[in-house]
């Protein structure tokens, strides 16, 4: 019985109730008691037959005059955004007065609203994206079909205020961002994501009404999901190239000077010996500069070629049953001068191997070369190697541990990376590519092995270990009667 709009004059039917302003019900409004029932029961009458009712003779009696009329009452169901059925009420004048002309007016504006409504209906529908159109109040007024799967409204939240109802997109001053929109008359945008994470594009647009007022707005979402993923993944591709660029420019520097420096002891001594004025200590001083300069640059250009052989997938190896103990202790040789050079204690524990690993011995040999020479490298004077072999499960592992500068938390799982080292002062000190360590991953891993580094942090040590499968039966377990450790060298002291 809520009157939503009067056309013509309805003063000699209709007042407003005395008191309090209230809303605009017709029951209060209505002039006698007469004319109020013949209101209820027409308005009965249209609702239950959806029909046409007139009422005709109804008496209206004032403290001036009677007045006649007759109570017409059409059902009007053309609203798609009404949730209970409206009614046009006419009074028609018994002085002869025809309403014909007003009912045809009425019912061409009722059409003509029709039409706009049924083809504004229609575009929305054939809308493939999210769209809420909500009234000054921020209440629901229509939606697209693709608002009711993407944004979790239901054709009954239609009337309903928007922060009534939970949303699928995570903006929780959704209703405040609305209500800005409309008092301002300023369009707003924003990035937004669905509670799966999906991202979208939010616009909400103000609407201006007839009379140059704002009295609604439209929300809308586009996907920008894969946008969204292919920015990330460009900028982090950028990023990365970047990288590899500095590390490219880095490489090259050090590899200048990992050249040049034995270069120069090479040159130096090659021209002490050719002025032949030397004595023969130097001569022999100078002959074994020249052997260690040329050595390090044929390691140089071995690693090089070896990760260029690494990258083609071209690094060959000649794979038979291997003996690990024989193995380590050619390394072991290899390496035994240089921990002496820096007085460094150097502790072998092998345990005996029941079995053989299938691998390229001479790669094998490069792998424990690299990881005894890297920590001899990077422990000072005085400080102490330990190689440890042992067997588990059918596997053999071998230890490299030492009491040098350690392994930041932060590279630790970069440290196998090619052409990296740790970007600090103390360790660019020591030289080198960066390379020893990768070669070692890459050969472990042609092994159907693997390689671990671990380290307490800066100045605590490090420990590298790999474990390669036995072609034996499996042994034993290490907790379980594995046979005592043998010291293979005793400790040398500075």
């Amino acid at each position: 019985m809520e009157i939503l709009q009067f056309i013509g004059q309805t003063g000699d039917y209709l007042q407003s109730a005395p008191g309090e302003p209230q809303n605009n019900n017709l029951a209060n409004m209505a002039r006698g008691e007469k004319l109020l029932t013949a209101l209820r029961a027409t308005i009965a009458q249209a609702k239950r037959t959806l029909d046409p009712a007139r009422t005709a003779g109804v008496e209206i009696i004032d403290d001036v005059s009677t007045r006649v009329c007759d109570v017409v009452v059409l059902p009007f169901t053309g609203l798609p955004d009404t949730k209970e059925p409206l009614f046009v009420v006419m009074f028609e004048s018994a002085r002869g007065q025809s309403t014909n002309d007003e009912l045809a007016k009425v019912n061409e504006r009722l059409h003509s609203r029709n039409r706009e409504v049924s083809q504004m209906n229609c575009e929305l529908s054939a809308i493939d994206f999210p769209i809420l159109i909500l009234d000054r109040e921020r209440r629901i007024r229509r939606f697209t079909p693709r608002a009711r799967s993407i944004l979790n409204v239901l054709p009954s939240d239609v009337g309903r205020p928007i922060d009534d109802i939970k949303l699928n997109i995570d903006v929780p001053d959704l209703d405040a961002q609305i209500a800005n929109v409309i008092l301002t008359a300023q369009m707003k945008e924003s990035e937004v994501q669905d509670r799966d994470g999906r991202w979208y594009r939010m616009q909400i647009r103000p609407c201006e009404a007839t009379d140059e007022h704002i009295d609604s707005a439209v929300l809308s979402l586009v996907d920008i999901d894969v946008l969204k993923h292919n920015v990330s993944d460009a900028r982090q591709a950028e990023g990365e190239a970047e990288q590899a660029n500095r590390a490219k420019d880095q490489f090259l520097a050090t590899l200048s000077h990992e050249l040049r420096t034995p270069l120069a002891t090479v040159l130096m001594h090659a021209q002490l010996l050719r002025r032949g004025d030397a004595d023969a200590a130097r001569v022999k001083r100078a002959g074994e500069a020249i052997e260690r300069g040329t050595k390090l640059q044929v390691q140089l250009i071995e690693d090089l070629l070896d990760v260029s052989r690494m990258v083609a997938g071209k690094l060959q190896m000649e794979m038979q049953p291997v003996n690990l103990t024989t193995v380590i202790r050619a390394a072991l040789d290899a390496v035994t001068a240089s921990a002496e050079a820096k007085t460094i204690s150097f502790t072998v524990l092998l345990a005996e191997v029941p079995g053989t690993v299938w691998g390229d011995p001479r790669r094998l040999q490069q792998v424990i070369w690299n990881l005894l020479t890297n920590a001899i490298k990077f422990t000072p004077e005085g400080g102490r190697v330990t190689l440890m072999l042992e067997v588990a499960d059918g596997h053999a592992r071998f230890s490299v541990s030492d009491t040098g500068i350690g392994i930041e938390s932060g590279f630790l799982p970069h440290v196998f990376d090619r052409f990296t080292q740790e970007d600090n002062s103390n360790t660019r000190a020591y030289g080198g590519l960066g390379l020893g360590l990768a070669i070692v991953r890459h050969i472990v891993v042609r092994h159907d092995g693997t390689v671990k580094a671990e380290s307490a942090g800066a100045g605590r040590g490090a420990v590298f270990s790999v474990i390669l499968p036995l072609l034996a039966r499996p042994v034993e377990s290490l907790d379980a009667k594995r046979p005592a450790p043998v010291l293979r060298l005793s400790e040398r002291e500075a």
